[in-house]
């Protein structure tokens, strides 16, 4: 009953909207930018339109085209039901953007945003210190030892791929090679049992932040197996960041950070028979060095600064319209 009300307060939260309106009355925003607004209803883009206030809004999820947080799982008649309302309040939106092209099409072919004025790509983005990865990749490309540490970084959940990537790793030919999985989720007993079973596989629990960033750094390689779109892959970033060639899942918008950084290598998701092989061919340190340097020249596209430029030209040219 709970999880019932709190969606339903996703579609119609009244008390969230007069107390919106209280805001826009007493501190009068120029813009409006929302994000994932989860709970407090789609009434608050309403609400701005009222006051004559732009609204941006940046997709994070795919709650614009499914009423789950996995569209697959929704019975059509209520996705439809759901894209419908989507629709008509999307109308008050004056500039819609997406961390992903993928994202951004998505929504726009189920016939959401149609009045806003910009429709814009404006990727993620992380802290970037240029000359820390440039260190971090000298390192790493003077290492000689034969034995490849490839790593995975995310949720335990099983459409993040975690079975296809055990499996993947198991039947490679190669096997002076660990894996080190690092997070938690429903999935977490499944993955510490595959470790008791193969000591090639290290199962690390979930991480801080300062300790996840030394495991990046210790290890080779990254694996994104994910079998669902995700609406960008920011863990592609953070892995490039740490001088880690990347393999993922050829599914959401993770090609496009690939197509763009040239810092890893994509396959269809869900084919651990391709992954394996992948991950074969990368146990060949002498192959890094393309990816590291094709990382260097690129990486700053996802540099926080540029997302900051990006979204006050946005602001700008709404006000000017």
């Amino acid at each position: 009953m709970k999880k019932i009300q709190q969606k339903l307060l996703c579609y119609c939260n009244v008390k969230c909207r007069k107390d919106f309106e209280f805001v826009c009355k007493e501190f009068k925003p120029d813009i409006v930018h929302t994000n994932t607004i989860y709970g407090m209803s789609y009434l608050i883009w309403k609400a701005a339109y009222k006051y004559k206030i732009p609204i941006v809004h940046t997709i994070r999820d795919i709650a614009i085209v499914s009423p789950v947080q996995y569209g697959h799982k929704a019975n059509p008649v209520i996705r439809l039901i759901h894209r419908f309302y989507m629709r008509s309040f999307t109308e008050y939106v004056s500039c819609v953007t997406a961390p992903s092209r993928y994202t951004l099409e998505t929504s726009l072919a189920a016939g959401c945003f149609k009045r806003a004025e910009v429709k814009k790509c404006i990727f993620n983005s992380v802290a970037i210190n240029h000359s820390e990865t440039e260190a971090i990749m000298k390192e790493k490309q003077d290492r000689t030892s034969p034995h490849i540490k490839f790593m995975y970084a995310g949720r335990l959940v099983y459409f993040k791929g975690i079975e296809h990537m055990i499996r993947a790793f198991e039947s490679m030919q190669y096997k002076d090679c660990e894996l080190y999985i690092c997070g938690n989720g429903e999935m977490e007993e499944y993955v510490k049992k595959c470790a008791a079973q193969n000591p090639r596989i290290v199962f690390c629990g979930k991480l801080d932040n300062e300790r996840l960033a030394e495991k990046y750094k210790e290890c080779d390689i990254l694996i994104v197996p994910s079998v669902w779109p995700e609406p960008f892959g920011r863990v592609l970033i953070e892995g490039n960041k740490y001088g880690l060639p990347v393999i993922a899942g050829r599914c959401g918008g993770m090609p496009e950070i690939i197509e763009n950084t040239h810092g890893g290598e994509t396959y269809e998701a869900g084919d651990s028979g391709r992954l394996a092989e992948l991950m074969d061919h990368l146990t060949e340190r002498k192959r890094y060095k393309k990816y590291f340097n094709s990382i260097l020249q690129t990486i700053d596209i996802y540099n926080i600064d540029r997302q900051i430029d990006k979204f006050e030209q946005v602001y700008n040219e709404i006000l000017r319209r």
